[in-house]
């Protein structure tokens, strides 16, 4: 899935659609402006995760964010991400999708 874009869809309308470009990777997400994604969400740590590329598969990796990285329900430091994954960050929940 290295060479697929990820799409994240919020089902809360408050959010727009996120699309991270795999060429862009690493991507930041956080409420700083620094972050290359900013996430307005005042539970979302200034700087909350990363995406990255390992062994051919995008993950995210939690950066020691105060209110933790949640895929699928659980906490995750470091996680691959699949097709559908819900992800949680503070109170902002995504869908990830993967464009090829």
């Amino acid at each position: 899935m290295s060479s697929s874009n990820i799409r994240l869809i919020s089902p809360n309308t408050d959010f727009p659609q996120l699309v991270i470009a795999s060429s862009r990777l690493p991507v930041t997400l956080g409420r700083s402006k620094s972050a290359d994604i900013q996430v307005l969400d005042p539970l979302v740590s200034r700087m909350q995760c990363r995406f990255e590329h390992e062994d051919g598969a995008v993950i995210v990796k939690d950066l020691q964010s105060m209110n933790g990285t949640v895929v699928n329900g659980s906490a995750v430091e470091c996680c691959p991400l699949k097709e559908g994954d819900l992800l949680l960050f503070g109170n902002s929940e995504f869908v990830a999708q993967f464009d090829v």
